[in-house]
């Protein structure tokens, strides 16, 4: 039992001393950092500008007390709103208009029932007025057009009688 116990000693020393081993590399020295501030300088030490009252007075700035007030809950912004992919549903108007809340408590992922009205939309004008627009326009760029188009073809015919033209460009005119 005692050779059993030495030779099973022996092997188990054999298994886990390569674990213990240093194998030749040496530890990480410190990195050198990716990016070096140079001449740093203190918040409190940074450039300040004293103005005369001459300057204040011509820049328009004033002092006041502070006051307490109310102020309004509304404001109006531009931007641009952002949907998440998958998550939203377009909706186009027939006429130009302001568009209002009906329910305005409305929260993120609440069902509604189909044919609930959720937005109300306010014309800007009245939607015969926006195609009489329309249709003017329409009928100012044609006419536009059609004088471009006559003046090229007065020139290509007088060119051609000129001589300094060609029958396929008064067709083509």
């Amino acid at each position: 039992m005692t050779q059993h116990s030495c030779l099973l000693a022996t092997f188990t020393l054999a298994c886990l001393l390569p674990g213990c081993s240093h194998n030749g590399t040496t530890p990480a020295v410190a990195q050198k950092a990716p990016a070096i501030v140079e001449n740093r300088v203190k918040e409190t030490d940074l450039t300040s500008v004293k103005l005369t009252p001459e300057a204040e007075q011509r820049l328009g700035i004033e002092l006041a007390a502070a006051v307490e007030s109310e102020a309004s809950t509304v404001s109006a912004i531009a931007g641009e709103v952002m949907l998440i992919p998958g998550k939203a549903l377009i909706a186009t108007a027939p006429v130009t208009g302001t568009v209002h809340f009906i329910r305005g408590n409305l929260g993120v992922g609440q069902n509604i029932r189909k044919g609930e009205p959720v937005f109300r939309l306010t014309p800007v004008v009245g939607p015969q007025r926006d195609l009489r627009v329309t249709f003017e326009a329409d009928v100012q760029s044609t006419k536009a057009r059609l004088d471009t188009a006559t003046q090229q073809l007065e020139r290509a015919r007088q060119l051609l009688r000129d001589l300094a033209g060609s029958q396929r460009n008064v067709e083509a005119s």
